[in-house]
């Protein structure tokens, strides 16, 4: 890696819950991974059972937090339009009621699509087991790019966007909650990134940096400082 100039996005996902009992995205909303339904500065989609949305790639703080508002915004008003009384939760870790579960058509319960890879031996990671377990985890993933048109095949960049994975897996975003540690047992564990043209994808943070906005700045002022301090070792 050279001189670069950093953007950061993200693809948070979070849970809905009506009268405290978890309800399912499925079926309420537009959107899906391989169509996401546009909005002013980002995406929506169904991701499983919960509910997912991207924003531009930003070049600066201000631009990060202000796409994350703008988004969630629009995000908020989809969510109120299903029912007033329907809430989402940045919460990693949800558990549904077994009935309801069970009721829930199986294409919505589907676990995983492209693999991740393991930040320290760099590796696919296999996919979680988790059974007729009816529990699902949510993730805020960060996306830096650095470059443009990569082959995240290439065994360069795919040692790259390792690097950058293994080193912020080491400084930031470690579990902190009950949810956190609950969520890192199946998914995002070992560091985990996915390589992708414009750089990276890292899978390990959890949703709950975006319950605020103090905490969204944090998050992108630490991206940032460690894609410096991978820079200067670099030189």
């Amino acid at each position: 890696m050279g001189k670069y100039s950093y953007k950061l996005g993200t693809d948070p996902e979070m849970f809905l819950s009506l009268g405290g009992k978890a309800i399912s995205a499925h079926g309420l909303f537009p959107g899906t991974k391989s169509d996401p339904h546009k909005l002013d500065g980002g995406a929506l989609q169904v991701d499983g059972l919960a509910l997912e949305f991207n924003i531009d790639p930003a070049e600066t703080e201000d631009e990060f937090v202000g796409n994350i508002k703008k988004v969630l915004t629009q995000v908020d008003e989809f969510i109120k339009a299903v029912d007033k009384d329907l809430c989402r939760e940045f919460t990693p870790y949800k558990m549904f009621e077994k009935t309801y579960f069970d009721s829930l058509p199986d294409e919505s319960k589907i676990l995983g699509c492209d693999p991740d890879y393991s930040g320290v031996t760099g590796e696919r990671k296999p996919p979680p087991e988790i059974g007729n377990e009816t529990f699902r985890t949510a993730a805020g993933h960060i996306h830096i790019g650095w470059c443009e048109d990569e082959d995240p095949s290439d065994p360069s960049h795919h040692e790259d966007c390792r690097l950058v994975s293994h080193y912020i897996g080491g400084r930031a975003f470690s579990p902190s909650t009950d949810e956190e540690w609950e969520r890192i047992l199946y998914y995002g564990g070992a560091r985990a990134f996915r390589p992708k043209s414009y750089g990276v994808e890292i899978r390990f943070p959890s949703n709950i940096w975006l319950r605020t906005e103090y905490a969204q700045r944090t998050a992108y002022k630490t991206v940032m400082f460690c894609m410096e301090q991978i820079e200067a070792q670099a030189a």
